[in-house]
């Protein structure tokens, strides 16, 4: 991969990050979301860019009653999404986080290694 590839690809990550954390985080319509995020996606000139970072955040949004690992095998079909995923999930995984993990944590934990698993498959 040339340089030019990698910086490109890396803001389209960056900027997927960004828009998931975006999307996950609050209840907002689609509308909103499409608002939100024109004016980031205006600074990205190619329009093939920018279907690629909503398709990525897109794969990346957990849908309401989805598990995690239905959730895992939509972001595994997008390349931006899995990077994304993989990074969350290994952030998420880190149990020195959380001062007295419960058996709840655990069991998270547990499942996040699974999402692991599908999306380094």
């Amino acid at each position: 991969m040339n340089t030019i590839t990698f910086e490109i690809t890396k803001t389209k990550t960056l900027v997927t990050i960004v828009g998931s954390a975006s999307v996950e985080k609050v209840d907002i319509t689609d509308t909103e979301i499409e608002q939100g995020f024109v004016k980031l996606l205006k600074q990205i000139k190619d329009r093939r860019d920018q279907n690629q970072i909503l398709d990525a955040i897109d794969a990346l949004t957990k849908r309401s009653g989805e598990t995690r690992l239905e959730a895992a095998y939509r972001a595994l079909s997008n390349p931006i999404s899995k990077i994304v995923k993989i990074a969350d999930v290994t952030d998420n995984m880190d149990l020195s986080r959380i001062l007295t993990p419960s058996t709840k944590d655990y069991l998270r934990i547990k499942e996040y290694f699974q999402v692991k698993k599908i999306l380094e498959s």
